[in-house]
């Protein structure tokens, strides 16, 4: 059987932690009414599933969640506030939490990619 290695601890906490704290605000987002919100919900919920039950495909997901949904949708963003406000949105907070997301993003596929490995048991 296959299952899923994470050599670093502290990133499988960290990794772990971030999706746990990501579902928390859309679920915040849910209740005050945006029902958009139940998919990504359901998104980080199979990620969280696969990597506690160290699922063969754990690794798969956490690197395509990461690329499209994270660093993909953060880069337009800040490509769209760049290209609405020109170089004044650097000042704004959202360009500088999209920038955030965005290295995040950078770190969890580079860490992914050195740390996390599909093994034969």
């Amino acid at each position: 059987m296959r299952k899923t290695v994470f050599t670093n601890k502290t990133f499988y906490y960290l990794l772990n932690s971030y999706i746990i704290i990501l579902m928390v605000y859309n679920l915040y987002a849910v209740i005050l009414g945006n029902v958009y919100g139940l998919i990504p919900i359901a998104i980080q919920a199979t990620i969280l599933f696969l990597i506690y039950k160290r699922n063969e495909y754990a690794r798969i997901f956490i690197l395509v969640w990461s690329v499209v949904v994270l660093l993909i949708a953060n880069l337009f963003e800040i490509i769209g506030d760049l290209m609405d406000k020109g170089f004044d949105a650097i000042q704004s907070f959202s360009f500088l939490s999209n920038l955030v997301q965005l290295i995040v993003a950078i770190l969890i596929v580079d860490y992914t990619r050195r740390t996390v490995f599909v093994r034969t048991q």
